[in-house]
Parts: structure tokens; sequence; C-alpha cells
């Protein structure tokens, strides 16, 4: 009996080297679990700052369309005399930053983004006659098969824009 007590004594004060083991294995298969976690959390982060730079950015240039002369006559020239941009036919006139270098760029948060601005009139639902263009701005960030966000809205002749229509 003495021998017994005197053992259980020693072994009482620490952990077995099993215990250890064990310990450390579980450890390790919870890192593993959670370790490819973190990276996808860094992607979602940029995904969504894209997104949201994106959502401020489709207001700035449905502006600068509007407010911007040079472009609103050249729509206005080109869907007016050229009547083949039709949109029931799938045919829009692209606003090209290059051709009219009349966009600004748009490089925020360290990232450029990219506009492509389509515009058409339809003569089934009468926009021509109240004088509107339906307008389709699509923001991409450096990929340009990438589209990160699009808003379409009604541009008139004023000048100004009508998203209610």
């Amino acid at each position: 009996m003495l021998l017994y007590t005197k053992i259980k004594k020693i072994n009482s004060n620490g952990f077995t080297l099993i215990e250890i083991i064990a310990s450390i294995a579980i450890l390790g298969l919870v890192i593993a679990v959670f370790l490819p976690i973190f990276p996808q959390m860094m992607s979602w982060s940029k995904n969504a700052d894209n997104e949201l730079v994106a959502s401020n950015l489709l207001s700035q240039v449905a502006n600068d369309i509007k407010e911007n002369e040079v472009i609103f006559n050249d729509i206005k020239i080109n869907l007016v005399e050229d009547h083949h941009y039709n949109c029931e036919r799938n045919q829009t006139y692209s606003i090209q930053r290059d051709a009219l270098d009349t966009l600004p760029d748009y490089d925020l948060n360290k990232s450029s983004y990219d506009v492509a601005v389509e515009v058409c009139q339809s003569n089934e639902y009468k926009e021509k006659e109240l004088g509107l263009y339906r307008t389709h701005i699509k923001i991409q960030a450096g990929n340009p098969e990438k589209t990160i966000s699009d808003t379409y809205f009604y541009l008139t002749e004023d000048g100004g824009t009508n998203e209610e229509i």
C-alpha cells in the first residue's frame, strides 16, 4: 500500500507524455481547419472594398456624363443623326474614354477603375419623343471582363438624369 501511494503522489504533479502529444495533435487539427479561412477573409474584404467604391463611383460617372458638354453633345450627335443605335436591335453607342479623352481617370484607394458607358434610344418605348437616352454604366477594376458594379438610368435631352422613369 505504501508503494501505491508513493507512485500516485509522484504522477499526480504533471502531465504524461501521451496527454501532451494528444493536446498538440488536437491543437494542430484546429489550426489546420481555421488556417484557410484567413486568406479568404482578406479576399472578401478586398471585394467588399471594390464594391463599395464602385457603387459610389456610379453616381460620380453619371454626374460627369451629364455635366460634360463634350460627352453629352457627342451622344446627341451620334444618337439623333445616326439612327442605327437602336436598343431593340441591341446596338448601343459606346463612350470610349480614350477616344474622347473627356472622362477622367478614376483612381481611388490605390486602385484604377475603368468605366464603360453605353447609350441607346428606343422607338418602342417613346424614348425619342420624350428626349430620353437609355444609359448603361459599368465599373470594372483591373480586369475588363470583371464588372464590379453596373447601373441603368435615363439621361434627358437637357443633360439631367432621371432615374425614376
